[in-house]
């Protein structure tokens, strides 16, 4: 699945917890910009995490548009984006949140 942020693949895995892994071209930005982007992904993925069925790889990898994004309102559209990509890919249990 992919959006105008991310392209994101997921597949089981023979664990009970959910492995995350970040790609991050050079196109992006330079690499105090990639190293920022991978944290505020890291740390979405920490929240998501609980609300995510378990078993999965998961592999993020960012579009060139999002090293224009601003730091204000990157943490947010990362949130957004990663979020509707999980909840596509159906590993997003029901929440009331």
């Amino acid at each position: 699945m992919a959006n105008r942020l991310f392209v994101l693949y997921v597949t089981e895995n023979q664990t009970k917890e959910n492995r995350l892994g970040v790609s991050i071209s050079r196109k992006v930005g330079k690499a105090v910009v990639r190293n920022r982007l991978k944290r505020l992904i890291k740390e979405h993925f920490r929240q998501f995490n609980s609300y995510m069925d378990k078993g999965y790889d998961i592999v993020v990898i960012a579009r060139v548009g999002l090293g224009a994004l601003k730091k204000e309102e990157a943490f947010k559209k990362i949130g957004c984006a990663l979020r509707s990509l999980a909840e596509k890919q159906r590993i997003m249990r029901n929440s009331d949140g």
